[in-house]
């Protein structure tokens, strides 16, 4: 209480929810939320606690935490969650659930705070960026699976795309447990898992198919764009270039033939051509926000090397990590392709053009594979 003003943490608030009659799990989830507002304050964020989504409404439901950045607020609401299955069984050494599956643990959780507390006030206008921070020091081996991550320093796993879909104004979900302050007593928040709302440069270049990896998608093409100053018609062309580049040497290490994947290439024009003529249809516009297209019918002159640029494919590689098996390729070449695909149909480039640089890049993977292999 001493960190923050009454105007700021309500005490007969706070204190109700502390002196609550229930379980010592009630009591860690103020334990929580109490961590992780000294953590907020501590990194210098402006913070109020139990804040009511309606000042002027006595029934109103309130967030945990507040934190405003400039005119902006942020409504946070903390969770101590509790595994929804065990970790460890009997008899055997290694956890019985894996990481996606805890991953999908997390998205519910996070989806059922947002239902039952955010979903109103979001539909009422009252709050439009909101987020759930979630604590599992009742059930840190969870955090086991993911050692691998940490020990590696590999980016954590994605939330599953549904998580923003389904929840408009869902911006941010934290996990994270408590820790002791080296210079006091206090328990304060540890992040451990960070999952933003994606925004990529261009978002109508995501292809939208089930078929495709759209959390992987995102990830290609926000370091493609990374710290990139100038974009325009050419640097599109150089990011789907280098993205059929990189699904190529995927493909070619599936011991694909350049014919399949270059129908591959054609069939997917097709699907991405009728993606964006459905956004059209709709009356959205797909290449909003991305400079430089020309306007339909617009004749322009671009040089189409039919090479990846070095730069973008040392950024998408080195974010998308290592391929460690047959299926993560798969799904991988697939899903790159794809956005290359989208992205050539969004500059209005032709669908000969792209079987062309298919064909080659296929090719030249192939041939620099086979010098690879070759004995000295």
């Amino acid at each position: 209480m001493a960190e923050f003003d009454p105007s700021e943490a309500p005490r007969k608030k706070l204190w109700k929810k502390l002196s609550a009659p229930g379980t010592v799990s009630n009591f860690l989830d103020t334990v929580a939320e109490a961590g992780m507002a000294l953590h907020l304050r501590r990194a210098g964020a402006a913070v109020q606690l139990e804040v009511p989504f309606d000042s002027e409404d006595p029934n109103s439901k309130d967030a945990d935490i507040v934190v405003t950045i400039g005119d902006k607020r942020v409504w946070l609401d903390v969770i101590s969650i509790e595994p929804e299955e065990e970790l460890f069984v009997p008899d055997c050494p290694f956890p019985a659930r894996s990481v996606p599956d805890i991953i999908d643990g997390f998205a519910r959780s996070a989806s059922a705070k947002y239902r039952k507390k955010f979903r109103d006030a979001v539909k009422a206008g009252q709050a439009d960026c909101v987020g759930v921070l979630m604590c599992i020091i009742k059930s840190e081996e969870l955090f086991i699976p993911f050692l691998p991550y940490m020990m590696t320093g590999e980016p954590m796993p994605p939330a599953p795309t549904s998580l923003w879909e389904k929840h408009p104004h869902l911006d941010i979900v934290w996990i994270h447990t408590l820790r002791k302050s080296p210079e006091s007593a206090l328990l304060f928040a540890n992040k451990v898992i960070t999952w933003q709302r994606p925004s990529p440069p261009f978002k109508g270049c995501v292809p939208m198919g089930t078929q495709h990896d759209q959390d992987l998608a995102i990830v290609a093409l926000q370091a493609a764009y990374q710290g990139q100053k100038e974009i325009g018609l050419f640097y599109h062309l150089k990011v789907a270039e280098t993205l059929v580049s990189l699904a190529a040497r995927l493909s070619v290490s599936l011991h694909r033939t350049t014919d399949s994947f270059v129908s591959w290439a054609e069939e997917l024009y097709g699907q991405m051509v009728g993606e964006v003529e459905a956004d059209e249809a709709k009356g959205q516009d797909p290449r909003a926000g991305m400079p430089g297209i020309p306007a339909a019918g617009e004749k322009h002159e671009l040089l189409i090397t039919m090479k990846p640029d070095p730069d973008i494919w040392a950024k998408v590689s080195d974010a998308l990590g290592p391929t460690t098996s047959a299926e993560m390729a798969e799904r991988r070449a697939g899903t790159l392709l794809a956005t290359a695909v989208k992205t050539w149909v969004l500059c209005r480039l032709d669908r000969e053009s792209l079987m062309n640089t298919a064909c080659h890049s296929h090719d030249e993977v192939k041939r620099l594979a086979a010098e690879l292999s070759r004995p000295a």
